[in-house]
């Protein structure tokens, strides 16, 4: 009987470390994806700076022709 449970205990045991592995697996690509993510946000950030500073020269540029069309 101790050896069936011994070997019940063994299985179990293995089991626990492959899920454990495979855990720490899950828990690493979460943090490549969360790098990732803070990538992304800042490249979106970065892209939403220079719309903006674009579109205030579009803006100025305006500014300048209705400023010549005036005169």
């Amino acid at each position: 009987m101790w050896p069936i449970l011994q070997a019940d205990l063994k299985t179990a045991s293995d089991k626990t470390n492959a899920l454990s592995a495979t855990a720490q697996q899950i828990a690493a690509g979460a943090e490549e994806g969360g790098a990732a993510v803070e990538e992304q946000t800042a490249t979106t950030q970065q892209i939403s700076n220079a719309a903006g500073v674009t579109l205030g020269i579009v803006e100025e540029l305006q500014s300048l022709v209705k400023q010549f069309r005036i005169k």
